[in-house]
């Protein structure tokens, strides 16, 4: 079994205010796995340089885009 790597790194401090990290996630896929996502009202955009995944929500099951921009309409908390 392959493990998952996750990192974070700090942008430059010239693009501190707008950026509050860079993050890596790799590992092997999951077929038919599934990740719940929770809103935190932050904005993430995604480069996905591996196998295309679906992106799922209650009526699609659509491939995603290798570039994707997201922002979760409100915080938990």
């Amino acid at each position: 079994m392959q493990e998952i790597l996750y990192n974070e790194f700090k942008p430059a401090a010239a693009l501190g205010d707008y950026i509050k990290c860079y993050w890596v996630l790799e590992g092997p896929a999951a077929t038919g796995s599934a990740e719940r996502v929770f809103p935190d009202g932050s904005m993430e955009m995604i480069f996905h340089y591996g196998d295309v995944f679906h992106y799922a929500n209650e009526k699609e099951n659509d491939p995603a885009a290798p570039c994707i921009l997201i922002r979760s309409a409100k915080s938990l908390y």
